[in-house]
């Protein structure tokens, strides 16, 4: 484990993944990768970035086929979303399509795009409200917005589903999306005669579709 205080250790991620190094070990190398996209992403070189967006995103995949530990998922999501702050959509044009293309695989894909989603539409707000990046904040927004009609498409699939959890992180998703993109997305739909006459019934499911 020596190589968690070596100053480069973000650039063995990738073999300690792959390797038998004990749960905890893992966990602290995507920590070291994190704080390297983070506080280094800017300086890392081009072919290194690209190489880590394209690992990143076959990890997660290949975690959540094989029902790997939680909380390396959510470390890898963070790094995905750390990423998206810097090079979506300039650098990283397929970023949104390439999880609505991995959404379709599993539900618990699925499930796990949504968080992204979530965490991703959190940081665009939290920026949106920081006038050192308003204007990075809203590219993203706007971006977003591009994609907003495949996003309910997928919360609406998520209702032909018996997966209460599932349909729980979709609606979480969707509480975060409203609250700043325009309303007339959803007036135009039929999301919200959905919600209406589905879930606010639904006590499992009214909290998420009214917070």
């Amino acid at each position: 484990m020596s190589f968690i205080k070596r100053d480069d250790a973000y650039k063995c991620v990738k073999d300690v993944l792959g390797s038998e190094f004990s749960s905890g070990t893992k966990y602290i190398a995507l920590t070291a990768l994190l704080d390297a996209v983070k506080f280094r992403w800017l300086s890392l070189p081009n072919d290194f970035k690209e190489e880590i967006k394209q690992y990143i995103n076959i990890f997660i995949d290949n975690y959540i086929e094989n029902n790997g530990e939680q909380s390396h998922i959510s470390e890898a999501n963070l790094i995905l979303v750390e990423i998206a702050k810097y090079d979506f959509p300039e650098r990283w044009p397929s970023f949104l399509s390439d999880l609505l293309q991995m959404s379709h695989k599993s539900q618990n894909h699925c499930k796990n795009v949504f968080s992204i989603l979530s965490t991703l539409a959190d940081e665009v707000e939290e920026c949106f409200e920081n006038s050192l990046t308003s204007v990075r904040s809203q590219e993203m927004k706007e971006e977003l917005e591009k994609y907003i009609d495949s996003i309910i498409n997928l919360i609406q699939e998520t209702f032909e589903t018996n997966n209460t959890s599932l349909i729980q992180s979709s609606l979480a998703t969707l509480g975060r999306l409203v609250t700043y993109l325009n309303p007339e997305v959803l007036l135009q739909s039929s999301l919200l005669n959905e919600l209406l006459t589905k879930y606010l019934l639904n006590s499992d499911l009214c909290v998420a579709v009214i917070g």
